[in-house]
């Protein structure tokens, strides 16, 4: 009826109707969530599997991870330590070479956790934020960052 309407309104109208596409800004006004990072959406019933890509600064990691991801750096850290003692600089270069994996896993990884929690990286720097980057639960659906990696999402809108 509403097409018809606006049939016969263009016939007895003196000036042409033309509908125009909607803009970036009026789509996103109709959809309920559109991320602004582009990220490549996972199949649904698939959850991201731990340590799959543990150097990458995209994506969102949980609260296990983390944990764990930061008892390995730790390990790492303790087997790397003794380069540290050394006094000639041979030595003292293989340490430097040897640490910088390390703070680029420990960094990336803690990147993703505040990715979680839909923070960006830099909110890793706050003092005591990596406790509650620990004890703190991410945001149980799609955010900006990607899906939820426990999958909890992957049956929303099913009834």
């Amino acid at each position: 009826m509403q097409q018809q309407y606006l049939m016969n309104y263009e016939t007895t109208s003196t000036s042409s109707y033309s509908p125009q596409q909607p803009n970036d800004k009026q789509k996103r006004a109709y959809n309920t969530y559109v991320p602004q990072n582009n990220y490549q959406p996972q199949q649904r019933n698939q959850r991201q599997k731990m340590f799959s890509k543990p150097f990458s600064f995209k994506g969102r990691i949980r609260r296990l991870e983390l944990f764990l991801s930061r008892i390995i750096g730790w390990a790492y850290a303790l087997i790397v330590s003794p380069f540290n003692d050394a006094t000639s600089e041979e030595v003292s270069l293989l340490f430097l070479i040897l640490i910088i994996p390390y703070f680029w896993f420990n960094l990336a990884q803690g990147v993703k956790r505040c990715h979680d929690m839909n923070h960006n990286g830099w909110w890793q720097l706050i003092p005591f934020y990596e406790l509650l980057m620990l004890f703190d639960d991410g945001d149980p659906f799609v955010n900006d960052y990607g899906p939820d990696p426990k999958g909890r999402d992957m049956n929303a809108g099913r009834y």
